[in-house]
């Protein structure tokens, strides 16, 4: 550079002494110029996911007749290039020999076919749904290593002991056919690898590491791979020292532990820039790398207290500063993405950084800034650096310093100090960003600088804490004038009002939140979030700030879910939330009303008809619930008490039976969703007097109080009202010989026996029947009705008492009564034996196109179905089932005695939804005495 010195200072008309020096000073100014200008292009200006070597493509396998090597630093997952592909076995074995790297790597891990991990054998079999199709082997690319043996032996006129691949990580990979597991062809092989291995001066040894000082120094040497330096003449090693050690230095994490401040994780290929490279590598770090008088200096990101501070005898010229950013360089939030392992290695975001006080500073308008961060694989790490850059882009003075040549000392990037009175720094910290040496017009030497503010607190970090921060050199106290308002009264509620019914009839539950929306006109959306308490993720959506309410849906009944809403602006301000936390869900959980209304009556032909009615009428009762109808011969309103009327749940109104025998019966009816959640209240009818039902053949009637209670008494008395009573524990003989202590024991002789017990005569029927003993007792107390039967054989009833049934070829039969209470009365036993009955089935009766002789229709849904030949008389007539309808439909019993083909008929009425008559394929039950 001495011809260029001198060059210049003839062309300025300089000569002698001057011109020496002159010449001088321009060889310290090219010199320092390369400096500036590496440490502007070298500054951790983070890439865009864009780049080449970065995001997607860093795990894409491609095939390519001319590719450039790819190099790894740390450990990622990274794809390869296709540099061998051959069939054999007809076909059904396909070959790959995959290169990852184009260097000695650690080691080669997990084998991933698209984003699924394969897990392999000590052999390279896979195992699980691979198993016996897929067969990987590695090489790590060393220099003594071999080919790969078994595809020698399975391709040997293609792959030979030569093809050994020697400083080239690969695998080889043998996929057997499959087109159930191969059904898209070759999966997209690859590999989590740890990579190049490093020199650490501090050890002098060289192997793996993840250190990004050690990684972007091997880069910088490499002389096939990267730069080529001389690590001897042109590596500053005292620096690189110093950024390896930062770099191992321990930060505590906030889930515990503690991790390595910067690593480097990733790859990229030879074909990219060196400048964006090197970019990137700092950008892991938080660095910078500088270029000066032919020396490579790396800096980890850690703040330097300045060791040289330039004051007003240190200027030339005056001093310009600029306060502000501009807004396009401004930002108060950083977000943007790392690769994460625990995302299969892809490209994620971070949990964004921002400063609240710094949005306040700038009008209460979110400024983001994006960054990717290629080389960072630790989400922690990715908001340290994150935190660094948005502190340093709230460093918003900037100054042009017009110096003399006793600034000539430093380089891009040092630390400096400014003393300035006017200004009020008393050695206030600046970074340098350039520098230039100029020759005034007066033919005097300076140095312009170009500095921007720093603080010892850009590089501070609290692990669980630091997510707010203040300005360490705030230079505005401007109010905010955007805000937008949080919405209030957060209300949620779930249960059967909020159930959502599907088309196909089905049911989900649902959290209906509604909130108070503000006097707000800047609110232009609403964010509503939603969780399950036990879980840390959140689900959100936006709506329209027309609306306060929103659907949180599907959600699990008896789950505890966490909502949140908040406001949005036009211009993306966001308000606080609003929470409630710990909703449980009552969904189909929650009971179903019970009816409105619940009635019995007696039919003419003695069948007893119950009817009730719902106004509103729940979707998970319409989907797959129903009606229970209870009983009980004695006052109550104890639902548990009761007896179940039927089998089954009632699926509408109408239901009727003739089951019962005369006498005053207590009843009861719940509604039953489709999880079998009854309602919390039963309706009850109390008292109803039932006259006799409809029977055929009846072998025996026996009123017992009519034949003045003639069979056996157990602890009870006949009195003069015609109904047993139960006899004392007492008796005259227990009475005091002495009038004056009757008093005393009087009690004792009202005391009652319990329980009183009445038995029946044997009752003979004349033959071995079957037949249905129907027995009404009307009692104070609770009743038990038993019975004991016996055949033709036995000649009377044997075995022990058991509760009334069925019975099936029995000649006799014996009744008991027992009532417990404290004054027990048993005042009416009515039994009737009924001969078995007949039932005639009728499945899949379409009521559009029957033609049955048996059937008739009368008008779409409205119908008559006859006996067929079994049937004296129709005592119940029900359809057991409506057939590929919706929710809603029902059915109405018209009649029981009308005739179709000169047979007993019932006619029917079956509404659609909407409660019009409408044609179903139906399941009908007739049942009665047979003829």
């Amino acid at each position: 550079m001495p011809f260029v010195g001198a060059a210049v200072a003839a062309a300025i008309g300089l000569t002698g002494t001057v011109a020496t020096v002159v010449a001088f000073a321009i060889n310290i100014v090219v010199s320092i110029t390369i400096s500036a200008l590496a440490g502007s292009i070298f500054r951790p200006k983070l890439p865009k996911l864009s780049d080449p070597f970065a995001g997607a493509q860093r795990t894409q396998t491609v095939r390519e007749p001319i590719t450039p090597w790819r190099v790894v630093y740390g450990q990622v997952r990274t794809g390869g290039a296709i540099t061998f592909l051959h069939t054999t076995d007809s076909n059904s074995k396909l070959h790959l020999i995959i290169t990852l790297a184009g260097h000695e790597v650690e080691e080669i891990g997990d084998i991933y076919f698209d984003d699924e991990i394969v897990p392999l054998d000590g052999a390279g079999n896979a195992t699980g749904k691979y198993a016996g199709y897929v067969r990987v082997q590695k090489k790590l690319g060393t220099d003594g290593q071999t080919a790969f043996a078994d595809l020698i032996t399975e391709a040997s006129d293609k792959w030979t002991a030569d093809h050994r691949q020697r400083g080239r990580a690969c695998i080889y990979v043998r996929l057997t056919h499959n087109s159930d597991l191969f059904a898209s062809g070759i999966p997209n092989i690859t590999a989590v690898v740890k990579g190049k291995k490093v020199y650490d001066p501090r050890t002098s040894t060289t192997a793996w590491s993840a250190n990004a000082a050690l990684c972007l120094a091997d880069y910088l040497t490499d002389p096939i791979r990267g730069l080529g330096v001389d690590y001897a003449t042109r590596i500053d090693e005292a620096d690189l020292i110093a950024a390896a050690n930062i770099c191992d230095e321990n930060v505590t994490l906030a889930a515990g532990g503690t991790e390595d401040r910067y690593t480097m994780n990733g790859t990229f290929d030879t074909s990219q820039r060196p400048r964006d490279i090197i970019a990137s590598m700092t950008g892991a770090m938080a660095g910078r790398a500088s270029l000066v008088g032919g020396t490579w200096s790396i800096f980890a990101g850690a703040y330097t207290a300045p060791t040289i501070t330039l004051t007003e005898a240190d200027l030339r010229g005056p001093i310009r500063v600029s306060s502000r950013l501009s807004r396009r360089d401004l930002a108060n939030g950083v977000k943007g993405t790392f690769v994460s392992p625990d995302n299969k290695w892809q490209a994620s975001d971070f949990p964004p950084v921002s400063s609240s006080t710094a949005v306040t500073d700038d009008g209460g308008e979110r400024l983001w800034r994006d960054i990717d961060l290629p080389f960072t694989t630790s989400a922690a790490t990715a908001q340290r650096l994150a935190r660094i850059e948005l502190r340093r882009a709230r460093q918003q003075i900037s100054v042009q310093l017009a110096a003399k040549l006793t600034a000539y000392r430093l380089v891009p990037g040092d630390v400096v100090g400014l003393t300035n009175t006017r200004m009020g720094w008393t050695s206030k910290p600046f970074e340098l960003t350039n520098l230039r040496f100029v020759v005034d017009s007066d033919g005097s030497l300076g140095v312009d600088l170009d500095l921007r503010e720093t603080a010892s607190t850009v590089y501070d970090w609290t692990a669980g804490t630091d997510e707010e921060e203040v300005d360490p050199a705030p230079d505005t106290d401007l109010p905010n004038p955007f805000s937008v308002s949080a919405p209030t009264s957060l209300v949620l509620a779930s249960g059967d009002a909020e159930i959502l019914q599907l088309a196909e009839g089905s049911v989900i539950s649902r959290i209906k939140a509604t909130w108070t929306a503000p006097s707000d006109a800047r609110v232009a959306n609403y964010e509503l979030a939603w969780k399950k308490s036990a879980e840390t993720d959140w689900d959100s959506v936006l709506s329209s700030a027309s609306v306060s309410v929103g659907y949180v849906a599907p959600v699990e009944d008896g789950t505890a879910y966490d909502v949140r809403v908040r406001s949005i602006s036009g211009l993306g301000v966001v308000s606080g939330w609003v929470a409630v936390t710990g909703h449980v869900v009552e969904g189909k959980s929650a009971p179903p009303p019970r009816p409105d209304t619940f009635q019995v009556a007696r039919v003419a032909d003695g069948t007893r008809r119950f009817t009730w009615s719902l106004a509103s009428v729940p979707a998970d009762v319409r989907s797959g619930g129903g009606y229970r109808i209870r009983y009980k011969t004695s006052s109550t309103t104890d639902w548990s008490s009761m007896t179940a009327l039927h089998e089954g749940l009632l699926i509408s109104s109408p239901y009727e039976t003739a089951d019962l025998a005369s006498g005053t019966y207590w009843f009861a009816v719940k509604t039953v969703d489709s999880s079998g959640n009854e309602s919390t209240d039963a309706r009850f009818i109390a008292s109803a007097v039932l006259g006799d039902p409809p029977l055929r053949d009846v072998l025996l009637q026996r009123i017992e109080q009519s034949l003045v209670w003639p069979g056996t008494k157990t602890s009870c008395f006949l009195d003069r009202d015609n109904a047993l009573h139960a006899t004392s524990s007492q008796n005259w003989s227990n009475l005091p010989s002495a009038w004056s202590s009757l008093a005393a024991t009087w009690d004792n002789i009202l005391n009652n026996n319990s329980p009183i017990r009445y038995e029946t005569p044997v009752l003979d029927l004349g033959a071995d029947v079957n037949f249905t003993p129907l027995v009404t007792a009307v009692a104070n107390g609770t009743v038990t009705l038993e019975m004991k039967t016996g055949t033709q054989a036995d000649g009377t009833v044997t075995g022990s008492w058991v509760a009334l049934a069925l019975v099936e070829g029995k000649r006799y039969v014996q009744i008991r009564a027992s009532v417990s209470d404290t004054t027990p009365v048993l005042s009416g036993l009515t039994t009737i034996i009924s001969s078995s009955s007949y039932t005639d089935t009728y499945e899949d009766v379409n009521t559009a196109t029957e033609t049955a002789s048996w059937f008739s229709s009368v008008a779409a849904g409205h119908f008559k179905i006859g006996a067929r030949g079994q049937l004296a008389a129709i005592s119940t007539a029900r359809i057991l089932a409506l057939q590929n309808v919706g929710a809603g439909w029902s059915w109405e019993l018209i009649s029981k005695t009308q005739i179709v083909n000169s047979e007993p008929a019932a006619e029917f009425k079956v509404y659609n939804s909407s409660g019009t008559l409408a044609n179903a394929t139906i399941d009908v039950e007739l049942r009665g005495p047979q003829a």
